[in-house]
């Protein structure tokens, strides 16, 4: 299976503010799918001192805090959106 992004017009809402599809592209950078990485990799092995939160590095703890941040949020909407009925899969789009 492939995924084809569409990068169009259709505004989306994200904590910060909304923004066009078609501007994603620029946040894809190299230093987000590292970011990405990172944080997949501690959620599916731990943290990477191996002695727990307060021997990490701050950037590494706000890098968790941030994703982890985001999944939540997307979970609450995904059960939110299930109670209401709102169609799957969509998440507070916004076209004006």
């Amino acid at each position: 299976m492939t995924w084809h992004p569409v990068y169009d017009d259709m505004r989306e809402e994200f904590s910060f503010g909304f923004l066009k599809r078609k501007e994603f592209k620029k946040y894809l950078t190299p230093d987000f799918y590292t970011a990405f990485a990172i944080w997949r990799q501690c959620c599916r092995r731990g943290l990477p001192s191996g002695k727990g939160w307060a021997d990490e590095p701050e950037a590494i703890l706000e890098l968790l805090d941030l994703f982890d941040d985001t999944r939540d949020m997307l979970d609450r909407l995904k059960a939110a959106q299930k109670t209401t009925g709102e169609e799957p899969g969509r998440v507070h789009t916004n076209n004006r």
